[in-house]
């Protein structure tokens, strides 16, 4: 995958725009880009890292973005750390234990089925459009339905209520 031709990199630009609107609103934005890289021809793994690269300043960005919603959540956090971190561990290691064929078979269909599950899980709109239907706590500021856009008083679910 060295050369990339126009329209090749006019689909991962357009792949990656989608994505950080996706992550803007409610996360899930590397199941867009992640594909995308493997339709370009970047192999399994390495399209993997290029993904979890260029996907985190957008988190990191969603997080500033929402601190006020953070608030309080400090026990909730720091509890979910510890398996954040294992999960990540374990997940290197894998990568680095296993052969390189078993990520190119597996990683694809785990995409697939959280694609999936996001598509189908609860609270999906597939199929109808439902006005009460609302967004993750995530949301940034600018998406979220409140009488002020600065104003912090509840929680997300609650100024969307």
């Amino acid at each position: 995958m060295n050369h990339l031709s126009l329209g090749q990199l006019a689909f991962l630009l357009v792949a990656g725009l989608l994505s950080g609107a996706v992550n803007a609103v409610a996360g899930g934005g590397s199941l867009l880009v992640f594909p995308a890289l493997l339709a370009v021809g970047m192999p399994p793994l390495a399209a993997n890292v290029t993904n979890s690269v260029v996907q985190w300043p957008g988190y990191a960005g969603i997080v500033l973005g929402v601190r006020a919603d953070l608030r309080g959540q400090r026990a909730r956090v720091l509890s979910s750390v510890g398996v954040v971190a294992a999960g990540s561990a374990a997940g290197c290691a894998l990568l680095l234990l296993l052969p390189g064929a078993v990520f190119d078979t597996v990683v694809p269909t785990l995409v697939l089925a959280a694609s999936a599950l996001l598509a189908l899980g609860p609270g999906s709109s597939v199929g109808s459009v439902s006005p009460n239907r609302t967004l993750p706590t995530a949301a940034p500021p600018c998406c979220r339905r409140s009488s002020s856009p600065r104003s912090t008083a509840g929680t997300s679910a609650e100024r969307w209520a």
